[in-house]
């Protein structure tokens, strides 16, 4: 499934080299869950670094669908690139 204002893909797939889920965490980012996307940054079962097929990260969802909080919480991870740049050579908060 495909989000028509982001472009990003919603499914869960079935595993990675390192056995997460990795589109749980950007599936939260898109619909603002910020108790799940917490949950899952500090059970370490997702990385905030992790792209999806568009080169999105969990912070470029949050950032287009406007969850401001969301933002804060990953930014507040470790592990969350900020200067990622996404398929359009854009960084999640702008340029």
């Amino acid at each position: 499934m495909r989000c028509c204002r982001c472009r990003a893909s919603l499914r869960e797939g079935s595993g990675s080299a390192m056995g997460e889920r990795p589109w749980r965490l950007h599936a939260a980012a898109h619909r603002g869950d910020t108790r799940r996307t917490h949950r899952l940054l500090v059970s370490g079962e997702c990385s905030p670094a992790l792209r999806d097929p568009d080169g999105l990260t969990p912070l470029h969802l949050a950032a287009l669908m406007g969850h401001a909080q969301l933002c804060g919480v990953l930014l507040d991870h470790n592990d969350t690139y900020v200067d990622a740049q996404d398929w359009q050579v854009q960084p999640p908060l702008g340029p």
